[in-house]
């Protein structure tokens, strides 16, 4: 995706703080014009367009609370105060001297606005920074591409262009306690509920049930009793599933087609909409407060065999960031447990699913658990995969993906070599075990080398279709897989000799 000249970014409020798409934890998500950045155990993480540097975050930050991803830049504040990064062409990531004890940050298209103890201060495009005086006690600031909002005592007040009337504070708003201002609409929680005003208002057959946050970016987004509600001139698309809704946070840009959103619920960061620049595809992130960051809900890990502690290491699974358990992908009958260990210690995006989700069924082999999917946030470690309720499988190892790390041309069912197949006891039982050693862009890695190993595969059982083979047939035929297999790697080790 082309650099993006314009947008806003789109600051999200949670009504019982009134700044940012922060939970009760502590956490916190903002979504930017095509990035998108999260506050977790770990401090900021941001991710998709990097065109500006707005997804690297500088080193050296401390105890972040509080991160906003504008159009090209993005800010956070910390002990120290606010620090922005990325685009600056409006001097809108040069923080503005003399910031007394910041509460509140805002990154927009151009420019970013702070909340001190001196009041409202803005600095980037000198057409958008100056705010209006009277502003009493100011406790949040949102920011529009060319527009800004705050409220104070005596509730919410915009400035800036006002094209669309997103400037023009409706009369009649009783004890705001949240505002956002998006691509030419702000928002507003109060009393009667949600308000919104400018290019887009909010459609008749949206019914928000006691609305506790508001987001504004290319749509507009509520957190009410009944989950998240997305809309624009029409109700927009919300993806199943999501549980527990803890903060949503509104992306995209008026200047440029695409927009996304993200959630922050019992499971995570779940992200919809455009990917054009990986704004929707999130990383292994950690909110250890709300879960274990597997991807994987408490109710469904509890399930696991073993009163829910599937890799029998005496801790539940629901419990831990690096042992998720799920029901098998195939027929759901049996659970999987996958224990990360080596220099890896936690796992995340874990998913079970049935080889017929994959682009190409395997010519020559079947899948009695289905294939299982995940991501490791690091660049070697090994992953141990439990087979409940079957004491014993045999090679080999199945992946479907590039056999080239992160070169889609290569794409292809192989055989992955260093399975290592075997046992363990887990509550008195006997449970089939295969060890995954795995680095990141070596063979067994989709994606090539980026900082994390992401795989999906399963342990193939020689296809029905294929009797005429007799058994030394099918012995032949897996010593032929397996050679190939090892013939890939080679390959991949002489292709890197080259290139290195």
């Amino acid at each position: 995706m082309p650099p993006r000249r314009g947008g806003w970014s789109l600051l999200v409020a949670l009504a019982t703080l009134a700044l940012g798409a922060m939970d009760a934890s502590g956490y916190d998500l903002s979504a930017g014009g095509a990035h998108t950045c999260a506050v977790d155990d770990n401090g900021v993480t941001c991710w998709g367009n990097d065109s500006w540097g707005q997804s690297t975050v500088p080193a050296g930050l401390t105890n972040p609370r509080t991160v906003t991803a504008g159009t090209g830049h993005t800010c956070a504040l910390d002990d120290n105060g606010v620090t922005c990064w990325g685009q600056n062409n409006y001097g809108q990531s040069t923080v503005a001297a003399g910031l007394v004890n910041p509460s509140a940050v805002a990154a927009g298209g151009q420019h970013t606005c702070a909340v001190d103890d001196n009041g409202v201060t803005c600095w980037g495009n000198s057409g958008l920074t100056t705010v209006p005086a009277g502003l009493v006690n100011p406790s949040a600031v949102t920011t529009g591409d060319i527009h800004s909002c705050a409220l104070d005592d005596n509730g919410v007040t915009c400035w800036g262009s006002d094209s669309w009337g997103q400037s023009t504070v409706p009369a009649g708003l009783t004890n705001p306690r949240a505002v956002a201002a998006g691509a030419v609409q702000s928002c507003a929680l109060d009393d009667n509920g949600v308000t919104c005003w400018g290019y887009t208002t909010i459609p008749a057959e949206v019914v928000l049930v006691n609305p506790r946050a508001v987001a504004a970016g290319m749509l507009s987004c509520a957190l009410d009793d009944n989950g998240v509600t997305c809309w624009g001139t029409t109700i927009a698309t919300v993806p199943a599933g999501l549980t527990n809704l803890r903060a949503v946070a509104a992306g995209g840009t008026i200047f440029a087609s695409g927009y996304h959103t993200c959630a922050l619920d019992d499971n995570g960061v779940t992200c919809w909409g455009d990917n054009g620049s990986g704004q929707t595809t999130v990383p292994c992130l950690v909110f250890s407060a709300i879960s274990d960051g597997d991807g994987v809900s408490s109710t469904v890990e509890n399930g696991a065999p073993n009163g829910g502690d599937g890799n029998g290491d005496g801790t539940p699974d629901a419990d831990q960031a690096d042992v998720a358990s799920l029901p098998d992908g195939e027929t759901g009958a049996a659970y999987l447990t996958a224990e990360v260990g080596g220099a890896c210690s936690s796992i995340c995006k874990v998913q079970a699913t049935s080889e017929s989700a994959a682009a190409a069924p395997d010519p020559f082999f079947d899948f009695d658990f289905g294939l299982i999917g995940f991501r490791l946030p690091c660049t070697s470690g090994t992953v141990k995969l439990y087979f409940h309720g079957t004491t014993g499988l045999s090679p080999p190892y199945r992946k479907y993906g590039p056999t080239t790390p992160g070169v889609p041309g290569t794409i292809d069912w192989y055989t992955l070599p260093t399975a290592v197949y075997g046992s363990e006891v887990v509550g008195g039982q006997t449970v089939a075990t295969v060890t995954l050693t795995l680095m990141d862009g070596a063979l067994g890695d989709d994606t090539g080398v980026d900082g994390e190993i992401v795989d999906e595969g399963g342990p193939g059982v020689l296809a029905v279709t294929v009797p005429a083979l007799g058994a030394s047939g099918r012995a032949l035929l897996g010593l032929a897989l397996v050679a190939q297999a090892a013939l890939v790697a080679v390959r991949l080790q002489r292709r890197r000799a080259v290139s290195g």
